[in-house]
């Protein structure tokens, strides 16, 4: 039996108010300690069934982004009729499957999928709650409140959907259809309104987020491990972290490699260090010039590799200005405030400005050495004042293994600017370019102005990273983007494109 979930999500969200430039499909909250959004959990629910969205053609583009960044195999049907449920199903009747639809409003969130079996026929799933309709074996009736309709309905014939009369909501349809009513037993979350959004994101304020979607990790207290496993396409990624263990093994600065495979590794566990982000404060500020001469004395002491030019102009372009365009380009359907023109010219002067500073410092600059890569305040780890670093990322541009000194600490001051908390609370919300909750640095630190136009490039490249939630989409390109001119201003650069 093919089954089919069909997510009606029709509508213009005007019940979300301020966040109705959102398809509410897509809004991120907290399920099961994870990110997730309603069109994301039906997705991972009902694994077994062909999976189709409606979605009215002011979000068509949006959701279409959404569900490509996310590698949700979903078919996205455009509706041009919101008028109500039943014109917006009707409307799209040509471009869904013939039998065994199941429709599920996309407001509605089931933990559970809902079986499906032959013998069922044309039915509405019941459960009671504050709803306008009441289902029964005496039939379909209006209550306006306390009914048990929330909206999961299954035809088991889609040639059963005829406008036979002048219905105002899809279920008065089985008013004129057989039908039966089978009760929703599983836990059932409903994200009506703005209101009750905002409510379910403040309960969730404490959760943090867990690793990537291609990560998993094990940790085993009491043998003193952390084993990591990736998936296939991203085993790329472990192979850089094993070659960065090796590399520092002599240096003192991280958890020992106790094994590895193409696709996982085990590391030593931590006993006794935090995360860097959750201890620093402006009584302990003083401990960012402290890490940041660490990475100073690491770079003296390792082996130092001179790249030629084109190989330093490569790695930069990569990194700092080819990546930028490739990743926002990939998301600029999720954007609400884009403008392509003013993104390219800007992200074009930063790159110039950072390419002739960094180049024409001290030779240290341009010297390539044991390159970590990605030393926020969740990868880095501090006892005392003692600092350990996990989770490498071991490349820069095209060179693996190694790279410039002037990125590793770039990376702190983007950890100084408030990347650890913006990763992991769900409480960010973007409203548009001048109204969003901005991330929130964790000590005031004058930063170089070079150094916060290469932060500024690393907060719009995180963009496309984090997908799965488009406030945070909006946000970070934004914030980075407003910290690059604001840096542009600064450094009072006179350079004509």
């Amino acid at each position: 039996m093919e089954k089919n979930l069909i997510i009606v999500a029709g509508g213009l969200n005007t019940r979300y108010k301020e966040l109705s430039n959102f398809a509410k499909v897509i809004l991120p909250f907290i399920l099961n300690d994870e990110t997730t959004t309603c069109l994301k959990n039906s997705y991972t629910v009902f694994d077994d069934f062909n999976k189709y969205v409606i979605v009215d053609s002011k979000f068509y583009k949006q959701v279409c982004n959404y569900i490509k960044s996310n590698g949700l195999n979903i078919t996205c049907i455009e509706s041009f009729d919101h008028t109500n449920s039943f014109n917006t199903i009707y409307s799209c009747l040509d471009r869904l499957p013939n039998e065994n639809l199941l429709f599920l409003w996309s407001d509605i969130i089931l933990n559970t999928k809902i079986n499906l079996t032959e013998s069922l026929t044309n039915c509405i799933f019941t459960k009671p709650g504050n709803y306008r309709y009441m289902a029964n074996k005496d039939g379909l009736t209006r209550c306006d409140s306390n009914g048990n309709v929330p909206g999961v309905y299954y035809i088991k014939d889609k040639s059963t959907i005829k406008r036979t009369s002048n219905y105002a909501d899809f279920v008065e349809l089985f008013n004129d259809i057989e039908f039966e009513t089978r009760q929703i037993r599983t836990k059932l979350l409903e994200l009506r309104d703005k209101d009750v959004y905002l409510s379910e994101l403040k309960s969730n304020s404490n959760s943090e987020a867990r690793g990537r979607y291609f990560n998993s990790f094990t940790v085993n207290k009491e043998e003193g491990t952390i084993t990591k496993v990736s998936d296939k396409e991203h085993e790329h990624l472990i192979q850089k972290e094993v070659l960065w263990y090796n590399k520092v093994s002599d240096l003192n600065i991280s958890p020992k490699l106790l094994s590895n495979t193409n696709n996982s590794m085990t590391i030593s566990y931590l006993d006794g260090y935090n995360n860097f982000y959750k201890v620093l404060n402006e009584s302990n500020s003083y401990l960012v010039e402290k890490l940041i001469n660490l990475l100073r004395d690491i770079f003296n002491k390792s082996e130092k590799i001179k790249p030629n030019v084109q190989q330093f102009f490569t790695d930069m372009k990569v990194e700092l200005y080819d990546k930028v365009l490739d990743r926002i380009n990939s998301i600029k359907d999720m954007l609400l405030d884009y403008d392509e023109a003013d993104f390219n010219r800007t992200i074009r002067l930063a790159f110039a400005v950072i390419c002739n500073h960094f180049n024409s410092l001290e030779e240290a600059t341009t010297y390539y050495t044991t390159f970590h890569g990605d030393l926020n305040g969740s990868n880095t780890m501090i006892s005392g004042e003692d600092f350990k670093f996990i989770d490498p990322r071991g490349y820069f541009g095209k060179t693996v293994g190694s790279g410039p000194l002037f990125y590793e600490i770039a990376k702190v001051y983007y950890c100084v600017s408030g990347y650890d908390d913006f990763n992991a609370s769900i409480n960010y919300l973007y409203y548009n370019a001048q109204n969003y909750t901005y991330p929130k640095p964790l000590i005031k630190l004058d930063i170089d102005p070079y150094y916060r136009l290469v932060v500024g490039i690393i907060w719009v490249c995180l963009a496309s990273y984090i997908a799965d939630n488009i406030m945070k989409v909006n946000i970070s390109y934004q914030f980075g983007l407003k910290m690059i001119k604001d840096a542009l201003k600064s450094v009072n650069n006179k350079c004509i494109l």
